[in-house]
């Protein structure tokens, strides 16, 4: 039976980028039987340029540079090679690291549960905090017989600020 072993850190993470035990052979092999059949990996990394370019030009009455941060993140694309299905199972992404087939758009809090920017100001009574969002992506994966499944896999992406009510 194939099962990833997955790190404390990509336990809280959600995603890993490496895992000790990858299948990389098996995974070559299926994926070469999956271009053999002419499929097709959209990528994330494709996706995000016509993402940037389409960007909405709002709030350009706070001046020269009026996007401001609610809350601080990294963002970038990841080789992703084991990730936690929707059924809340880990499992191998199919991937080959040297020639990636599935990209994924990936965005974190900096400091999840973190105040807000200090640039805008709530109503009494309520706390504002950074918040990371998840997105599920449909992605093909190896599961424990060797097989090729296809399965929505959760990624961080977005980090986000919420309002809460403070309880006095």
């Amino acid at each position: 039976m194939l099962s990833p072993v997955v790190s404390e850190e990509c336990r809280k993470r959600g995603i890993c980028t490496t895992v000790e035990n990858y299948p990389t052979e098996l995974a070559k092999r299926l994926i070469q039987e999956l271009k053999d059949k002419d499929a097709k990996f959209p990528s994330d990394a494709e996706q995000d340029m016509i993402l940037n370019d389409d960007k909405p030009q709002v709030c350009s009455r706070l001046g020269p540079n009026p996007t401001l941060p609610l809350c601080n993140s990294i963002r970038r694309i990841e080789v992703i090679t084991a990730a936690v299905s929707r059924n809340k199972t880990w499992n191998y992404i199919l991937n080959d690291v040297d020639k990636p087939i599935q990209t994924v758009a990936v965005e974190r809090c900096v400091s999840e549960g973190s105040r807000c920017s200090n640039n805008i100001q709530f109503m009494a009574n309520y706390e504002c905090v950074c918040v990371q969002r998840w997105s599920l992506k449909k992605m093909y994966y190896i599961d424990e017989n060797e097989n090729l499944v296809k399965d929505f896999f959760k990624v961080p992406t977005c980090c986000s600020c919420k309002l809460h009510p403070i309880n006095k």
